[in-house]
């Protein structure tokens, strides 16, 4: 299976669809590799009715594509993906990291077996958590899961909710998401926890 450079972009990519979207020179001589996917909605979240019904309106789209990184030396990831990284055009971005664009649609990964050589598909897996890692907590307003751009910090069992991504193959994803508590507008008063009675704003 061959990952063919430029079969994709983030403008056109579906739901239930997967990027590599770049890659990027990072620390060590390393190279981090861009995943995004738009995560299809799954069959027990039931279906969104206010989402269909505000088709076309990005503020109900779900945010776009979903990103993951893996990073790995080049010869590495080269193996993995079958692309040369270190033969690839990078430029420096506004953020000063020195970027080259992959844009590979449905990528897949080779990986050594005793058998032979298998591959796989990849993917951007979810792991929703109460637990925040060193620079989640450190970053506490810009990592906590919130109820759309501006909203209220979501909560789980009157925690924040985290949400972690990883790259992970296909057929062993497993995302986890946590229930969110219940929220409603108490008027002069802002949102209100239904479960703990915590007021969020």
């Amino acid at each position: 299976m061959e990952n063919m450079v430029n079969s994709g972009s983030l403008t056109t990519l579906k739901s239930g669809e997967v990027l590599a979207v770049n890659a990027r020179k990072v620390a060590n001589g390393k190279i981090s590799i861009e995943i995004g996917e738009i995560l299809t909605e799954s069959s027990n979240s039931g279906t969104n009715l206010i989402k269909m019904a505000n088709k076309g309106d990005d503020r109900f789209t779900g945010g776009g594509a979903r990103r993951a990184w893996l990073t790995g030396t080049p010869e590495g990831l080269s193996e993995m993906f079958g692309v040369d990284f270190n033969t690839l055009e990078y430029s420096v971005n506004d953020r000063g990291h020195e970027i080259a664009p992959l844009n590979i649609l449905s990528p897949t990964i080779s990986i050594e077996t005793p058998i032979g050589v298998e591959h796989h598909a990849i993917c951007v897996q979810i792991t929703e958590s109460t637990t925040p890692n060193e620079w989640q907590a450190l970053n506490f307003e810009t990592a906590a899961k919130r109820r759309g751009a501006n909203g209220s910090i979501c909560q789980h069992k009157g925690k924040a909710i985290f949400a972690n991504t990883d790259v992970a193959l296909v057929s062993q994803r497993t995302n986890t998401f946590l229930n969110m508590d219940a929220a409603v507008q108490v008027a002069g008063v802002g949102t209100v926890s239904t479960d703990t009675g915590e007021i969020f704003n």
